[in-house]
C-alpha cells in the first residue's frame, strides 16, 4: 500500500456493518465459555473423586460425588455437544441439547459458595440463556454462524485487498493526469467524457455502490458538499459493480445483521444480487441516484467489464479530486477506509483558495 494513502474511515459509517460482527463474536465466545465450564466440571468429577485422594470434606459437601464417574462422562458429552456444530458441522440441535443439559446440571449439582458474587453465581446460567436465546432468534448455532460469517468476511476482505493492490499499480497518483473515460448516465440522457471537463472547473470523482455501507452512509455528506460547491466543483458519481452482493459477501446473512441494518438507518442495501446485464446495473444505479442524490446529480454507470472501476482501483469505493487541468490533487487511497467526505471538503477548500 502506498505510504501516502490515508486511513480516514468514519467509525459512524461502519457501525451498521461492524456492530453485528461484534455481537456474533461475543456470543461465540460465550458459547465456548459454556463448553469450557462443561469440560472443567467433567475433569473435576472424573479425576478428583475420593478414589483419587480427594479431600473428604469436599465429597461431604457434595453428595453427588458418589456418582463422580457417570457425572463426569455426562458433563464431557454435554460440553462436546455444545461445540460439535462449530467443529464438525453437526445440526445446532446438538448444541441446544448440550447447553440445556449443562443448565439443568448446574442448578441440580451446583452449590455456590457464599463468598461468590451474584454474577459469579449466575454467570454460567446467564451465558447459557444468552446463547440459547440467540440460537432461537437465529435458528442456527451461534458459534457456527459467527465463525462462518467472520471467516467469510476475512476471505472476502483478503481478496479485496489483493485486487486493490494489483489494480492500484496503474491507478492515477497525485500529480498525474486522470485517465480519460466515457460513461452514460442512469437515465441515458447524458454521456460524460472526463477529458471534456478539463479547463473548466475541478472534478470530484465518487466511486461506489449501494451495497457498501461506508460509501452509502458517507455519500449523505457528499450530497451536502455538492449543494455547497456545485457551482465551483463538478461532482461525478460513478456506480460500480456491487461491493457486497448476496452471492459473495452478504451483509444480511444473519437476522442480527439485518436487525442492526434496519435500526441503524443506513442507506446501504443488503439483499441485492450482482447485476448480470447492463440494464440491471443501470436499474440499481437509478435507485442509488434517487436514494442518495435525490436525482439532482447525474450518476454514471460503469460498463459490465468494470473498466473504469479497475482503471481507478475504485472497488469497493474511492474518492479522487482533480484540478481544472485534470490532474489528481487528492487521492486518499483504498476504500472503504479512505472514504471520508469531511476530508474531501478540506481538500476542495484548499484547492479553491489557490
Amino acid at each position: 500500500m502506498n505510504p501516502e494513502y490515508e486511513f480516514l474511515v468514519d467509525p459512524g459509517a461502519l457501525h451498521s456493518s461492524l456492530t453485528p460482527y461484534a455481537i456474533h463474536f461475543f456470543i461465540a465466545v460465550f458459547q465456548f465459555l459454556v463448553a469450557l465450564y462443561g469440560f472443567q466440571a467433567s475433569k473435576r468429577y472424573l479425576f478428583k473423586s475420593r478414589s483419587r485422594k480427594m479431600p473428604s470434606q469436599l465429597t461431604d459437601e457434595n453428595p453427588f460425588m458418589k456418582y463422580a464417574q457417570p457425572l463426569g462422562l455426562t458433563f464431557l458429552i454435554l460440553a462436546f455437544f455444545v461445540i460439535t456444530p462449530t467443529l464438525l458441522g453437526w445440526h445446532f440441535v446438538f448444541s441446544a441439547i448440550g447447553m440445556l443439559g449443562l443448565f439443568i446440571l448446574w442448578f441440580v449439582i451446583k452449590t455456590p459458595s457464599r463468598k461468590r458474587t451474584i454474577l459469579g453465581r449466575i454467570g454460567i446460567p446467564l451465558l447459557i440463556i444468552l446463547c440459547m436465546s440467540f440460537m432461537i432468534w437465529e435458528g442456527q448455532d451461534p458459534a457456527q454462524l459467527s465463525t462462518r460469517i467472520c471467516f467469510k468476511a476475512w476471505d472476502w476482505r483478503t481478496y479485496e485487498r489483493v485486487w486493490q493492490d494489483i489494480h492500484d499499480k496503474r491507478a492515477p497518483k497525485m500529480g498525474e493526469m486522470a485517465p480519460d473515460f466515457e460513461l452514460v448516465s442512469t437515465d441515458k440522457q447524458d454521456t460524460l467524457r472526463l477529458s471534456e471537463l478539463r479547463n473548466k472547473k475541478p472534478v470530484a470523482l465518487i466511486f461506489g455502490s449501494q451495497t457498501c455501507p461506508p460509501h452509502s452512509d458517507g455519500t449523505v455528506r457528499i450530497y451536502d458538499l455538492y449543494k455547497t460547491y456545485k457551482g465551483q466543483v463538478e461532482f461525478v458519481p460513478v456506480y460500480l459493480q456491487e461491493a457486497h452482493p448476496i452471492d459473495k459477501w452478504w451483509l444480511g446473512e444473519s437476522k442480527t445483521q439485518q436487525a442492526v441494518f434496519r435500526s441503524s438507518g443506513t442507506l446501504a442495501l443488503m439483499q441485492r444480487d450482482e447485476p448480470l446485464t447492463m440494464e440491471e446495473r443501470e436499474k440499481v444505479a437509478s435507485s442509488y441516484a434517487k436514494d442518495l442524490f435525490k436525482n439532482e446529480i447525474p450518476v454514471y454507470v460503469d460498463a459490465m467489464d468494470n473498466h473504469v472501476g479497475e482503471l481507478y482501483a475504485a472497488k469497493p469505493t474511492r474518492i479522487y479530486l482533480l484540478d481544472e487541468e485534470g490532474k489528481v490533487v487528492y487521492n486518499p487511497g483504498f476504500g472503504p477506509v479512505s472514504f471520508n467526505a469531511d476530508r474531501l471538503a478540506e481538500q476542495i477548500e484548499a484547492l479553491l483558495s489557490k
